[in-house]
C-alpha cells in the first residue's frame, strides 16, 4: 500500500563541511599526478590531496584510508582491489571526497576492520547532466556494483546508481538508481558518526532518509 510522498529532509553534508574535509586532506600534502594501487599492492594513504585520478584495482591491491583523501580526478575500485578502514580509526569515520565520479565495479570492495567505521564517498560531480560523464557521457557521479561493504555514498548534485549485488550503509543524491539484487540497509550508527579529523574530531549528522 503506498505511503505517499515522504516529505523533503535536509540534505546530511553543507558545501562548508565538504570543503573543510578537502582543506583537512590538502593539510597532509598533495600527490601530483595520478595514484594507482594495482595488483598485490599494498599501501596506505592519508590525510593527502590527489591532484589526479585514485585507482585501486587488480586482486590483492589494498589501499588502507587512515585519514581524509581529497581526489580532484575519479574515483575508481575494481577487480578486486579494495579499500580498507584500518582498525586504527576506532569506530571513527572517513571521508573520501571526489570532484569527479566513483565507480566500485567487479568485484571492488570497501572494507572496515573496526566497528562502527564507514567510508563516506562524498562526489560533488553533478553527472550525468555535466561534461566529462564517462565514454557514454551519461555515467552517474557514483556507481556502485560491487559488494560495496561499509559504505555510504553522497551525491548531492548527481545521481547514484547501484546494481548487481551492490549492498551499502546509506545513501543521498539528487536522483538513485537500484537496479538488479541492490540494496540500502541504513545503520543506526550512522545517524551520528565521528569523522577522524575535524576541529573537534567529529561531527553531528541529523538524519539520513529520503529527499523529495
Amino acid at each position: 500500500m503506498s505511503r505517499g510522498v515522504p516529505p523533503a529532509q535536509p540534505l546530511p553534508f553543507s558545501d562548508a563541511n565538504i570543503e573543510e574535509w578537502e582543506e583537512e586532506a590538502a593539510a597532509g600534502g598533495t600527490v601530483e599526478g595520478d595514484y594507482n594501487v594495482a595488483w598485490w599492492q599494498s599501501e596506505t594513504l592519508g590525510p593527502k590531496k590527489i591532484n589526479g585520478d585514485l585507482s585501486v584495482t587488480g586482486l590483492g591491491a589494498k589501499l588502507y584510508v587512515t585519514g581524509p583523501i581529497w581526489v580532484t580526478g575519479n574515483v575508481r575500485v575494481n577487480w578486486n582491489g579494495k579499500i580498507i578502514l584500518p582498525s586504527t580509526s576506532e569506530g571513527r569515520s572517513i571521508m573520501l571526497v571526489a570532484d569527479g565520479r566513483f565507480a566500485v565495479t567487479d568485484n571492488g570492495e570497501v572494507e572496515s576492520q573496526s566497528n562502527g567505521s564507514y567510508l563516506f564517498l562524498v562526489s560533488t560531480s553533478e553527472c550525468p547532466n555535466a561534461p566529462n560523464c564517462g565514454w557514454g557521457g551519461d555515467a552517474p557521479a557514483i556507481s556502485i556494483s560491487a559488494s560495496g561493504g561499509a559504505i555510504a555514498a553522497n551525491a548531492q548534485k548527481g545521481t547514484v546508481t547501484l546494481s548487481g549485488n551492490a549492498d551499502i550503509n546509506a545513501v543521498t543524491a539528487n536522483a538513485i538508481e537500484m537496479k538488479g539484487d541492490a540494496e540500502v540497509t541504513y545503520d543506526e550508527g550512522l545517524a551520528s558518526p565521528e569523522f577522524v579529523g575535524g576541529p573537534s574530531g567529529g561531527y553531528t549528522i541529523s538524519g539520513w532518509g529520503e529527499v523529495e
